[in-house]
C-alpha cells in the first residue's frame, strides 16, 4: 500500500469516527403532547409539566404506581343531587345489610330494662341512615349502657326519697307513725285511689302534707266524724266548687299567696284537703295555685 493510500484511509477513518460521535451526542426529538392531545391538551398541561413527563410511558408508570398505593376497590360518594337509590347503592357497596334485620345486636343478660321494641327500632333507623354492622353495634352498646347507669341513678334517687320521707314521718309521727300511715292508707283508698297511687303516697318526698291530711281525714273517719258543709261527707264536686270560691277569695289569696302571712300554713293545709277531695287519685301533685 502506498504512502497515499494510506493516507487516505487514515483520513476516513477518522471522518466515520467523528461522524459516529456526533450521531451519538444527539437526543431524540421531545414528545410532542401538544399535538398528541390537541385542544384537550392545555386541561392537561399543568400535570405534565409538574410531572415532567417526557412521554406516554413515563405517564402510564405513574398511574400505575398511584392505583398500587390507593388500590382499585374505591367507591365514590354519591353526589348532593343523588337520589335514594343512588345511595342504597352506595350503602350495599360500603358493606350495610341488606334488611335491617341483618343488623346482629348482643342483649344484655344483666339488664331487665332492655327494650326489644326500642332495639327493633334502632335497627331501623341503622338501616335508613346507612350504619355498617359494626357501626350500629356500636350505637347500641352505647345505648345500653347510658340506660342501665341511667336506671341505677333513678333507683338511687328513689331510695333516697323514701328515705327523706320515712325520716320526715318519723319525726313528725314519732310513736304513732305505724297508726297514722295506716289510716292514711285507708283513707286514700276509701276516696277511690288506685292501688299503685296509694303505694306511691308513701314513696315520694314531698307528699308528707298529703300523707298528714288523709291520715287526719281517716282518723275523723274512724271516730264517725263527718267533714263538710251540713255534716255530710264533701264530695268531689262540692270539693271542687269550694276551690273555685277560694280562688276568688281576696283574703283566701293573700293569705295563701304570702309566705309571711299568719294564716299561710292553714290556707294551704285546707286548699291542699279540698284538692285531694276534688281529686283523690292526684298523688304526689303539687297544690294548685290559686
Amino acid at each position: 500500500m502506498t504512502t497515499e493510500q494510506q493516507g487516505q484511509e487514515g483520513q476516513q477513518g477518522q471522518q466515520g469516527q467523528q461522524g459516529g460521535e456526533g450521531q451519538q451526542g444527539q437526543q431524540p426529538p421531545a414528545f410532542d403532547w401538544k399535538a398528541t392531545l390537541g385542544e384537550k391538551y392545555g386541561d392537561h398541561e399543568k400535570l405534565i409539566q409538574a410531572k415532567a413527563w417526557k412521554s406516554p410511558a413515563e405517564a402510564l408508570a405513574s398511574y400505575a404506581g398511584l392505583e398500587a398505593m390507593i388500590g382499585t376497590n374505591r367507591l365514590a360518594v354519591p353526589g348532593k343531587d343523588a337520589k335514594p337509590e343512588d345511595w342504597d347503592a352506595f350503602f350495599a357497596k360500603a358493606g350495610r345489610p341488606e334488611k335491617a334485620d341483618g343488623y346482629q345486636f348482643q342483649k344484655p343478660t344483666d339488664f331487665d330494662g332492655y327494650d326489644d321494641a326500642f332495639a327493633g327500632s334502632f335497627r331501623d333507623v341503622a338501616h335508613k341512615a346507612g350504619l355498617l354492622p359494626q357501626q350500629a353495634a356500636a350505637l347500641h352498646d352505647w345505648w345500653v349502657e347510658q340506660s342501665k347507669g341511667n336506671l341505677a341513678k333513678a333507683q338511687e334517687g328513689l331510695a333516697t326519697s323514701e328515705a327523706a320521707l320515712d325520716a320526715e314521718i318519723g319525726k313528725t309521727w314519732g310513736d304513732k307513725k305505724a297508726e297514722r300511715l295506716e289510716l292514711a292508707k285507708r283513707e286514700a283508698a276509701a276516696r277511690g285511689m288506685k292501688p299503685e297511687a296509694v303505694a306511691a303516697l308513701v314513696k315520694a318526698v314531698g307528699n308528707f302534707q298529703a300523707l298528714d291530711i288523709l291520715a287526719d281525714l281517716g282518723a275523723g273517719r274512724k271516730e264517725g266524724a263527718l267533714v263538710g258543709g251540713g255534716g255530710s261527707m264533701l264530695t268531689p264536686e262540692a270539693a271542687q266548687a269550694e276551690v273555685r270560691r277560694l280562688e276568688g277569695d281576696k283574703d283566701f289569696r293573700a293569705a295563701y299567696l304570702t309566705q309571711n302571712h299568719p294564716g299561710h300554713a292553714e290556707a294551704v293545709r285546707r286548699m291542699t284537703e279540698l284538692q285531694l277531695r276534688a281529686n283523690p287519685n292526684a298523688v304526689g301533685q303539687s297544690p294548685g295555685r290559686v
